[in-house]
């Protein structure tokens, strides 16, 4: 009997080559160039991006989200070219992209279930599934009554529903900016733990950016902006 065909390898939850982009020189600001050969990340695993304050950490973050658009190069995203003219970037990033932001940037006047309820329909799960789904993260990450309001909840649980929040609609990859900068050390140490756990058991790849130290042990990955990136300001 012939061998069995071997299954194809998924595509990389973010995969970028030749990426260049540049802020043009302004009165009294200096141009930047930001330029990447290649990066890339497959499910279910994570990195960690350092770089100092300003070298670009954010507008590498707004380029992989496609809220920025390169000169030159290509960013995939599980496979599809995010600036490709068919791509809808906005149902891209419901379908594929999840974020935990600094602030968490959770809705006030909105119960934990209700943000990631919004967080769903821009996303392509049935809409017959967001209630059980949302209900059983939140579960998972030890908020077990979604119906109070996110300001009415203490920090590191406004943290558990940014995370939940993220994963809510089986990204291929989470965008994590500066996750910890609000918290105290305790609370900080906590949301990267269950933030790794749970992008993990979710399949999802995960990408911290941050300049804290701290974190520099937690992850086998870590990538120096600096190096990766062919960074250049010219004054």
């Amino acid at each position: 009997m012939p061998p069995a065909a071997s299954a194809p390898n998924p595509p990389c939850a973010l995969s970028i080559q030749a990426l260049s982009f540049e802020y043009p020189a302004r009165t009294g600001t200096p141009s930047f160039h930001l330029g990447i050969d290649a990066f890339e990340l497959s499910r279910a695993s994570e990195c960690l991006l350092v770089g100092r304050s300003g070298g670009g950490k954010s507008t590498f973050l707004q380029l992989v989200a496609g809220l920025l658009e390169p000169q030159h190069g290509s960013i995939h995203i599980d496979g599809i070219d995010l600036f490709a003219p068919s791509t809808n970037r906005d149902l891209l990033r419901g379908a594929k992209l999840g974020f935990v932001f600094q602030t968490f940037n959770l809705l006030a006047g909105f119960s934990a279930l209700e943000n990631l309820l919004v967080a769903l329909m821009f996303s392509a799960i049935p809409k017959a599934e967001w209630m059980d789904r949302s209900t059983e993260l939140l579960a998972k990450l030890g908020i077990e009554s979604g119906h109070a309001r996110v300001e009415e909840l203490s920090v590191g649980q406004q943290q558990r529903v940014a995370i939940a929040r993220a994963l809510v609609c089986k990204p291929a990859l989470v965008l994590a900016d500066e996750p910890t900068a609000s918290l105290d050390p305790e609370n900080a140490r906590v949301a990267i733990a269950l933030l790794r756990e749970h992008c993990l058991a979710e399949g999802a790849a995960l990408l911290v950016v941050s300049h804290d130290p701290s974190l520099v042990p937690l992850f086998a990955r870590v990538e120096q902006l600096a190096l990766l990136a062919r960074e250049q300001v010219t004054r």
